[in-house]
């Protein structure tokens, strides 16, 4: 009995450390903190079946700090500066930004490094560094972000393929973030779930 415990939890460790993409990835699961800037009533956040669902819109009052920015978005608390990192997590977008492709909203981002953003254009497009991924919207799809601090490089993937990979900007610390930032007059919404995070080298997390 002993031995076959033994043999069932080793066949269940890799299941448990493997990440979407690639191999000799580590797990860890950091704390957030709930960012709702200029929108603390112009926004909601709601968590039903491990779905969580942003709602944003636009905040009439006039002399609002940071240019009128808006934001509801997760702050993870990951802070680091040096090995990699992954990201990975399913969205829906129900609503993004609009009407052009420049009004996009942002769903995404490794703080002052990368944004992953979307518009209405085409049906939801998605930016993500160089990539625009048309017909977006009202689906669940899949979301790596790979970062690597110590050459500043990403890589994202949609729904397991590979869209654009190159350089990051740097930044001092990087740290995750999700939600909806920075574009709420077209009444961004945005669910996401299955969200977990990934390390490996010495990032410290």
């Amino acid at each position: 009995m002993k031995s076959l415990f033994v043999s069932v939890l080793l066949l269940a460790l890799p299941a448990l450390a493997q990440a979407q993409i690639g191999s000799g990835w580590r797990e860890y699961k950091p704390t957030k903190k709930l960012q709702p800037e200029n929108s603390e009533n112009h926004s909601s956040l709601t968590t039903k079946d491990g779905v969580e669902t942003f709602k944003l819109w636009k905040n009439p009052a006039s002399g609002l700090p940071n240019n009128g920015r808006q934001r509801i978005e997760w702050r993870v608390n990951d802070n680091y500066t040096r090995g990699s990192t992954q990201f990975q997590g399913e969205f829906f977008v129900v609503k993004g930004g609009g009407p052009t492709i420049d009004d996009d909203v942002c769903i995404m981002q490794v703080w002052l490094s990368l944004i992953i953003s979307v518009s209405d254009v085409d049906g939801g497009t998605l930016k993500a560094g160089k990539a625009r991924i048309k017909n977006i919207k009202n689906k669940w799809v899949k979301l790596n972000v790979t970062h690597n601090a110590d050459n500043n490089t990403v890589e994202i993937f949609i729904d397991g393929a590979s869209v654009w990979k190159g350089a990051s900007k740097d930044s001092n610390p990087f740290y995750h973030k999700y939600g909806l930032y920075n574009e709420a007059e077209a009444k961004p919404e945005v669910r996401w779930r299955k969200v977990r995070y990934f390390t490996k080298g010495n990032t410290g997390l």
